[in-house]
């Protein structure tokens, strides 16, 4: 049995290629942040487990596809390819499938991670280190039996908006979405959509009111900028996932802050490789 540490989460798995494994080549079995209290129970991710193979020359061929890079879906086709289990991967929330992610990554290269950062506040950009091993789940209180609905109650309105957690899914639905609604637009100067695109889809009910055409409306003529700036921060402090935040200090302007990580295609390159 082999061990993949990642902060809090530690995945087991038979990397045995003959008769004692279901899979006829290594594999890591992964924990979900969500430990699969999100899902529903008819949903095999509920187990909160699934199982990744090692990344080869197959994986290879899909991280250099220009094709695919070009689509944006590289990191798409690369999850299709490397989940294993007998799982939908467009019903894993986003937490989870960067989670998955992750794993994979350490499992090919280690968990060592250098990339270029540009400073937030000068632009300067610099290179930067980072142990993946040390990242940790987020901790937060996942309620279960929810069936992955929640609410929050905003604090200007004071409307009780009922919402759910984005899956891989349901991004690549969004972006869909935002894609048509930009090739329709005949003003090359109308404000894009994309957020209010994307709430669209996360708002389930507004004061109990299912009705997605008043959910519409809702988003667009009734959202405040203070209930959104609430709404948005309740969701990433409730949304499961590993903390994809380090401590960035820039030596040209000494800004210091918690910044993400970036998680593009060149995170499954080491630069010696790119």
């Amino acid at each position: 049995m082999s061990k993949v540490k990642r902060g809090g989460v530690t995945a087991d798995a038979d990397t045995t290629t003959g008769g004692g494994s279901a899979y006829p080549y290594p594999v890591e079995v992964i924990d979900l942040p969500s430990r699969g209290l999100l899902y529903s129970e008819s949903n095999p991710l509920s187990g909160g487990t699934v199982d990744i193979k090692y990344m080869t020359a197959r994986e290879e061929d899909i991280l250099t596809s220009k094709n695919l890079i070009n689509k944006g879906i590289v990191l798409d086709k690369l999850l299709e390819s490397i989940v294993v289990s007998d799982v939908s991967v467009d019903d894993l929330l986003v937490g989870d499938r960067n989670a998955i992610l992750l794993s994979s990554r350490i499992m090919a290269y280690g968990s060592d991670y250098a990339s270029i950062i540009t400073c937030p506040e000068c632009g300067e950009s610099s290179e930067i280190e980072v142990d993946l091993s040390s990242l940790e789940d987020k901790d937060i209180d996942i309620p279960t039996g929810t069936n992955n609905e929640h609410t929050f109650k905003l604090p200007q309105s004071e409307k009780t908006i009922t919402f759910k957690i984005l899956t891989h899914g349901d991004n690549k639905k969004i972006q869909n979405e935002i894609e048509t609604w930009n090739k329709l637009q005949k003003n090359p100067d109308a404000p894009s959509a994309d957020m209010s695109i994307r709430y669209k889809h996360m708002i389930l009910a507004v004061d109990g009111n299912r009705d997605k055409n008043f959910i519409k409306t809702f988003v667009k003529d009734s959202f405040t900028m203070k209930d959104l700036r609430a709404f948005r921060k309740h969701v990433a402090d409730v949304s499961p996932g590993v903390d994809m935040t380090f401590n960035y200090n820039c030596e040209a302007c000494d800004y210091a802050e918690r910044i993400s990580i970036p998680l593009g295609v060149d995170f499954f390159w080491p630069p010696s490789e790119l």
